[in-house]
C-alpha cells in the first residue's frame, strides 16, 4: 500500500538524501522530509526557492560536510531569467539562503557531479526550449562559473551524470523527447 503526503502544488522532482546527518533519509517550494530510520518520515519542512522549480538535486557545493540541493527553475515572465537555485544545508534539515546562477530557457532537469579531478561537484541542467545543457563548474566554495553550453537533441527534459565508458570521467546522458532520444555527452577534463 502506498502512503501518500500532501506537499507543494505540481510536485515534479524528488531527490533522497541525509539532509540532518543522523543516519536516515528517506507551489514554488521543496518540501523536505526527515526520515526517522524506522521506515517513516516526519512532517514535511518547506521553503521557497521562487518561481516554478522543476527537479531537484543533491550535492555539497561548499564542501562542509552537509548536504545542499539544486533545482532547476523557470521564470514565466522572461526566459532569460531561468535559473538554477543553491540553497545550502546546515545539516539540521532546513536550508539557508540560496544563490542563484543562470542558464538557458526552460531548465527541466539537474544532475550533480564531480567531473574532473579537482573534486569540485558541478551542475548540469537540461534546457528544454534551447535545446542544450548547461553546465556550470564549482569552484567548492557555493561558486559557479558561467554556464557553458552543449547542443544536444530536441527538448531536453532528462540528465544524469554517471561514468559510462570507464574513464574517470563522468558523462552525461540526456533524454530528448522532442525526437525520442538519448543523447551521450563524453566527460573530459575540464582544462582540454
Amino acid at each position: 500500500m502506498a502512503i501518500s503526503m500532501r506537499v507543494g502544488v505540481v510536485p515534479f522532482g524528488v531527490a533522497e538524501g541525509d539532509l540532518n546527518r543522523d543516519g536516515h533519509s528517506g507551489d514554488n517550494s521543496v518540501s523536505v522530509f526527515l526520515g526517522t530510520g524506522s521506515g517513516k518520515l516526519q512532517s514535511q519542512i518547506t521553503f521557497s526557492v521562487g518561481s516554478i522549480p522543476y527537479e531537484i538535486a543533491l550535492g555539497d557545493f561548499n564542501k562542509d560536510g552537509h548536504i545542499d540541493i539544486v533545482t532547476a527553475k523557470q521564470d514565466m515572465q522572461a526566459s532569460s531569467n531561468d535559473t538554477v537555485s543553491v540553497p545550502l544545508g546546515p545539516g539540521s534539515g532546513g536550508f539557508q539562503t540560496q544563490a542563484v546562477f543562470g542558464v538557458r530557457e526552460t531548465p527541466i532537469s539537474v544532475a550533480v557531479g564531480v567531473f574532473d579531478k579537482d573534486g569540485n561537484p558541478y551542475i548540469v541542467a537540461t534546457n528544454a526550449v534551447s535545446n542544450t545543457v548547461s553546465v556550470l563548474l564549482g569552484n567548492g566554495a557555493w561558486d559557479f562559473q558561467t554556464q557553458v553550453t552543449f547542443d544536444v537533441g530536441m527538448s531536453p527534459v532528462d540528465v544524469i551524470a554517471d561514468n559510462f565508458n570507464g574513464d574517470d570521467y563522468l558523462d552525461n546522458l540526456v533524454g530528448n523527447v522532442g525526437e525520442n532520444t538519448v543523447g551521450h555527452l563524453l566527460g573530459k577534463p575540464c582544462d582540454s
